[in-house]
């Protein structure tokens, strides 16, 4: 009996598995961060962080659109397309990445990160540098990740989850071990994360094309036209993302200074790491709708649904026991002292990662759909919501932020909701 479930359920169990083993390392990896750079240098971090998430704009979606098209074509036996479609899209991101790696420094270099953090102690050299070398892999890195479509793609996604473990532990590692030969800084940061993560996806790339003998095809004749359009709506509804995700840190380092962003990094890791572990059910659930679609399994679907608003429940439940215990949380984790926050911040966060959860169902319902319309409303609604409250009112404190992404989600919710106006997921009754 345990044989037969661990073989018809290995991908989610080793999906928790490495995604479980992350989060682990994220813990004690905050703490060595704080340590080894210092309470404003990881603030600082936190917001590069950000910053740089803007740079993944610039493949376009093509990494959704591609993953989406590989697993139709998985669905309909034509897995000899595959090695074809990746060189395609390859060929297509290097005029991109090349005009961004020209680019970019000179943009970077040219900032001025008085605007963005308030009362900035850092050397800003220190701080462009390690943005310009981090930038600089994260460019590379956006052509390497395709390797990820095309594990998403053939429906071996722990493969995914189990590279971006790989490439976690090593980081940790290394910055394990110069740590205690001497002070690291941004730079030294920047450099361990990028270069990792280059290292990780190329040694993934190798591995899954010796596994599943798909060898990358720069030429051919091959119909980009579907690729293309999914990859539009990937990439305005990735730029909508990022841009209402993004702003909290940036917010917060420019108003509240580095050391609030590093308050509110701390406390959100906790609630974000349960959003990560419920989202890590949702990784074959994107492409098990586009599957079952694809093939008209309706019902599939139908009781998915179901079952993932449950657990989103009792998430919500988890989140308020989390809440009860979090000073002897933070005190375990951290240290003593070094973050302070209340009861009420953490039921904030309770209620932000559980509409979060439901929300996320409905959107990677919509991406396994391909259909994007309502993601598109939603996510422009929640923006314009959000950008008036910053021009009209002034940011007291982190928490004004946290209730105001509660109120904006309520909103996304209801309008991505309305999908079900337009596609049905009843059980068929014969």
């Amino acid at each position: 009996m345990v044989k037969k479930f661990i073989k018809q359920n290995k991908e989610n169990i080793l999906n928790y598995v490495f995604q479980f083993g992350g989060i682990l390392i994220n813990i004690f990896f905050i703490k060595i961060l704080i340590n080894s750079l210092d309470k404003e240098r990881f603030g600082i971090w936190q917001t590069m962080l950000t910053f740089v998430s803007y740079v993944a704009l610039v493949n376009f979606g093509v990494g959704n659109g591609l993953r989406n098209y590989i697993t139709k074509l998985t669905a309909n036996n034509q897995t000899e397309v595959i090695g074809l479609a990746l060189g395609k899209t390859v060929l297509k991101l290097i005029p991109i990445i090349v005009t961004s790696l020209l680019v970019m420094p000179v943009i970077i270099y040219n900032l001025n990160f008085d605007f963005f953090f308030k009362d900035i102690k850092l050397d800003q050299k220190e701080i462009k540098y390690s943005l310009i070398i981090y930038s600089f892999f994260f460019i590379i890195n956006i052509v390497l990740s395709l390797v990820n479509s095309l594990s998403y793609g053939l429906q071996k996604s722990y493969l995914s989850t189990g590279s971006n473990f790989f490439n976690l532990a090593t980081c940790f590692t290394i910055v394990l071990i110069l740590n205690n030969l001497f002070q690291l800084n941004l730079i030294h940061i920047a450099l361990i994360f990028g270069l990792s993560q280059s290292i990780v996806y190329i040694i993934y790339y190798f591995y899954l094309s010796r596994k599943f003998n798909i060898d990358i095809k720069f030429k051919g004749s091959l119909d980009l036209t579907e690729i293309n359009k999914l990859s539009i709506n990937f990439f305005v509804i990735e730029l909508l993302y990022i841009v209402f995700s993004s702003l909290d840190n940036i917010l917060i380092s420019k108003f509240l200074g580095a050391q609030e962003t590093a308050d509110y990094s701390v406390v959100s890791k906790i609630f974000f790491v349960i959003i990560a572990l419920f989202t890590t059910l949702l990784i074959k659930f994107w492409n098990n709708v586009t599957y079952a679609f694809e093939i008209k399994n309706h019902n599939w679907i139908h009781k998915e649904l179901k079952k993932l608003v449950l657990i989103s429940f009792g998430v919500f439940l988890f989140c308020l026991l989390i809440t009860l215990f979090r000073d002897t949380i933070l005190n375990l984790w951290i240290g003593k002292g070094v973050i302070k926050t209340s009861a009420a911040t953490f039921l904030l966060f309770s209620v932000f990662t559980f509409l979060t959860c439901i929300n996320s169902i409905l959107m990677f319902l919509h991406n396994g759909l391909g259909r994007f319309k309502y993601q598109l409303i939603s996510y422009s609604i929640m923006i314009l919501i959000y950008l008036g409250y910053f021009f009209c009112f002034k940011i007291g404190s982190y928490e004004d932020l946290v209730l105001l992404k509660v109120i904006l989600l309520i909103i996304g919710i209801f309008v991505n909701s309305l999908i079900f106006r337009d596609v049905s997921f009843r059980v068929a009754k014969s």
